[in-house]
């Protein structure tokens, strides 16, 4: 059987300029950039830290999964994204909805890391 290669895109998005404090919003545009890109939800979960007003939401993926961390007293979002390709090649969707994760936050910096993982 012969092995597919993916993209895994860990991302920190420093200085956003979104308010990271409007959870539902927040959520709606997420879940809207997953649809547009025919990226399927199987389940989500988020929380709100009342301490920080941050949040973390959780994706679970037909493909993998998506994580979103976000610390609004930094102006910090952390996301992990990742399909994998085993029925079909997901690269340019992973990529197209990681560029609209970027313009939703509206950082002043991205330091992304695109690891290579096989499946």
């Amino acid at each position: 059987m012969r092995t597919k290669k993916t993209i895994e895109f860990l991302g920190d998005f420093l200085g956003c300029k979104n308010d990271l404090t409007k959870i539902l919003n927040l959520k709606r545009k997420i879940k809207e950039i997953l649809k547009k890109n025919n990226i399927n939800v199987l389940k989500e979960a988020h929380f709100i830290f009342k301490s920080t007003k941050g949040a973390t939401f959780l994706y679970l993926l037909s493909e993998s999964h998506l994580a979103i961390h976000t610390w609004p007293e930094k102006g910090l979002v952390n996301v992990d994204f990742y399909l994998c390709n085993f029925k079909k090649d997901n690269t340019k969707k992973v990529e197209n909805a990681y560029k609209e994760l970027i313009e939703l936050f509206s950082p002043q910096k991205v330091i992304t890391k695109k690891i290579t993982r096989l499946n």
